[in-house]
C-alpha cells in the first residue's frame, strides 16, 4: 500500500513538472505576443475610458454589431416561423372563401325573394370551407388522384368539393382519420356540371387527356352564344358545387356530328401541375341532394 501510494505521488508530481514546462516553454515561445495583446488590450481600454470621443464611437460600433446580430436572428426565427405564417394565411384564405360564398349565396337568395315578392330566406345552405395541403399528386396518368391532409376527423366527408385560389380543383372520393383522396377534374371518370357565364349555357365537363390542363364542355346545343375567351364557371346544379366558381376559359369551338350540339375546348382555371393549397366546400345539403338523384335516376 505505502508502495502504491508513493507510486501515484511520484506520478502525479511528474505531470505537475511536465504541465508546467509545458507552459512555460508556451511564455517562451508566444510570450510576446502574448504580452503584446496585453498591453494593446490595456491601452484600448485606458483610451475609451478616459476619452469621451473614442467612447462614442466604442459603444456607437458595439451597438451597430450587437443590431446587426439581431437582424440575423430575427431573419433565422422568422425563417422557422414560415410554416405557422403559412397555416395562419391558409386559415384567413379560407375565411375569405367562405365569407364570398356566403355573400353570394345570400344576393342570389335575396334575388330570388325579390322575384317572388317574400323575404322568406334559406339559411340552411351556408358554405363552410377547410383548407388543407396536397400531400401526394399525379397528373400523368389517364385516372389521376390527389390525397389531401385532412380526413374525418377534420370533418372532410365523401362528395364535397375541392378548390383552389383559381377555380375548380375535384370531388373528395374517399376518407380515412387524417387524409383523404380527391378525384380531380383531370380524371377521366370525372363530371361536373358547368355553364358558360355570359350566356348562362351549360352541359357536362369531362376530360380525356393526355394535357393536364384542357377539358372539354360537351352536350352545349349549336344555337349556344359562345366565344372564345368566354369564362366557364360551375353552374349550381349539384350539391357539391355552388354556383360560379371559375373552371376555365374557352379556346376552341367544334361542331359535333348531327349538328344538334357542339364541343368546347376550355383551358383549365387550376394548375394541376402545381397544387399545393386547397380548399375544401362542405354544403349542408349534398348528402340529401345526391341521394334524392340517385333514387330518381334509379
Amino acid at each position: 500500500m505505502r508502495r502504491l501510494g508513493r507510486s501515484h505521488h511520484g506520478l502525479w508530481e511528474k505531470q505537475s513538472t511536465c504541465f508546467m514546462r509545458d507552459l512555460f516553454l508556451l511564455f517562451v515561445r508566444y510570450g510576446g505576443f502574448l504580452l503584446f495583446l496585453l498591453l494593446e488590450s490595456l491601452s484600448f481600454w485606458l483610451i475609451v475610458r478616459y476619452n469621451e470621443g473614442q467612447r462614442a464611437i466604442f459603444d456607437n460600433s458595439i451597438n451597430l454589431i450587437v443590431n446587426k446580430i439581431d437582424e440575423r436572428l430575427q431573419r433565422a426565427s422568422d425563417y422557422l416561423s414560415l410554416a405557422d405564417i403559412n397555416e395562419q394565411l391558409a386559415a384567413q384564405n379560407a375565411a375569405l372563401i367562405d365569407s364570398l360564398l356566403e355573400q353570394k349565396a345570400f344576393i342570389q337568395q335575396l334575388q330570388t325573394a325579390c322575384s317572388a315578392d317574400t323575404l322568406a330566406f334559406d339559411t340552411t345552405h351556408a358554405i363552410a370551407v377547410y383548407p388543407a395541403t396536397v400531400v401526394s399528386n399525379s397528373i400523368a396518368s389517364p385516372n389521376n388522384f390527389f390525397i389531401i391532409d385532412k380526413g374525418r376527423r377534420h370533418g372532410i366527408q365523401p362528395l364535397m368539393g375541392v378548390v383552389t385560389r383559381e377555380g375548380v380543383a375535384g370531388i373528395v372520393k374517399a376518407t380515412n382519420d387524417g387524409y383523404s383522396l380527391v378525384l380531380p377534374l383531370i380524371n377521366r371518370q370525372a363530371r361536373l356540371s358547368a355553364m358558360i357565364a355570359r350566356s348562362g349555357y351549360f352541359g357536362s365537363l369531362r376530360w380525356e387527356g393526355p394535357a393536364p390542363n384542357v377539358a372539354l364542355l360537351e352536350d352545349i346545343p349549336s344555337y349556344a352564344d359562345v366565344e372564345k375567351g368566354d369564362l366557364v364557371i360551375t353552374s349550381g346544379y349539384s350539391a357539391i358545387f355552388p354556383k360560379g366558381i371559375p373552371v376555365g376559359h374557352v379556346t376552341a369551338v367544334r361542331e359535333m356530328p348531327g349538328g344538334a350540339f357542339i364541343q368546347l375546348e376550355v383551358a383549365l382555371s387550376t394548375d394541376f401541375a402545381r397544387l399545393n393549397r386547397v380548399f375544401v366546400l362542405r354544403r349542408p345539403a349534398a348528402p340529401e341532394f345526391v341521394s334524392t338523384k340517385i333514387a330518381t335516376q334509379q
